[in-house]
């Protein structure tokens, strides 16, 4: 059976990464503590948050290019992929609760609204080309801070490493004639089982989505915003509202029961 240290190891080595024991490890051809690797790759994440803020000033600006030149000439799959990197923006931004209210997620979601004709050519030509570099960097910040998390990890000690893990009599159990589901579990505890960080760069903003469903932000879109007074969305079926007794033969909505009680 593998031991979670050696997971580790291959792990790291994928990213160029190559683990020598609990305090060193080597990066393009230098050895150098574990520490110091850290170090580097966290500069690397903040020059990477750099660029992702700049990338995005640069793509508010081309959407907000106030020139009005129509692009019909502009050939038909470079709309497409313009309408997919503005869809694409778009679900970046909503995975950072802190951007709710700002003037970024406006922009996109105002332009996300827009019909294909009111964009510029030069608008349609050049945001692709932001919306994949920005893209492109936010999946070198996470895999930056996923080298730190390994490092991190592998720096605590190969005994604490190799201690997460849970070993199981697999061999005695088939021994004895037992197979089943349960009888082969040799696999490392975080083959199975893994800590909730490892995993939160995948859920993080699903939480999110589902508070902003449809079903529960229906008629709540102006709540507590300008003044106004929002309402929970709900079928007000008119016909159902309170009636007079006297008055059924005209308000109530099940009106053919009248003539149950016609004299």
């Amino acid at each position: 059976m593998n031991e979670t240290w050696e997971l580790v190891v291959k792990e790291l080595s994928v990213y160029g990464v190559k683990l020598i024991d609990e305090q060193r490890c080597q990066v393009d051809g230098q050895t150098m503590a574990i520490a110091r690797v850290i170090v580097r790759f966290k500069k690397k994440v903040n020059r990477e948050k750099a660029a992702f803020k700049f990338l995005w000033r640069q793509a508010a600006k081309i959407l907000n290019d106030p020139t009005t030149e129509p692009c019909s000439s502009t050939d038909r799959r470079l709309k497409n992929l313009f309408i997919f990197s503005v869809k694409n923006l778009a679900n970046v931004v909503d995975i950072f609760e802190e951007l709710d209210n700002s003037t970024l997620k406006k922009i996109i979601q105002y332009n996300l609204s827009r019909d294909i004709t009111e964009f510029n050519p030069e608008q349609v030509k050049k945001l692709p080309d932001f919306a994949i570099a920005i893209d492109w960097t936010f999946r070198k910040i996470n895999k930056y801070g996923y080298i730190i998390h390994l490092l991190r990890f592998a720096s605590s000690g190969r005994v604490y490493v190799n201690s997460l893990q849970v070993k199981t009599a697999a061999g005695a159990a088939s021994d004895k004639g037992f197979g089943g589901p349960w009888g082969n579990l040799d696999l490392p505890m975080l083959e199975r089982v893994w800590p909730w960080q490892d995993e939160d760069e995948n859920f993080r903003g699903r939480d999110k989505d589902i508070r902003n469903q449809r079903r529960y932000r229906m008629g709540l879109e102006h709540y507590n915003g300008d003044g106004s007074v929002g309402e929970g969305y709900y079928w007000r079926e008119l016909r159902n509202e309170p009636f007079s007794w006297y008055n059924r033969e005209d308000d109530d909505p099940y009106y053919q029961r009248y003539l149950l009680t016609h004299n």
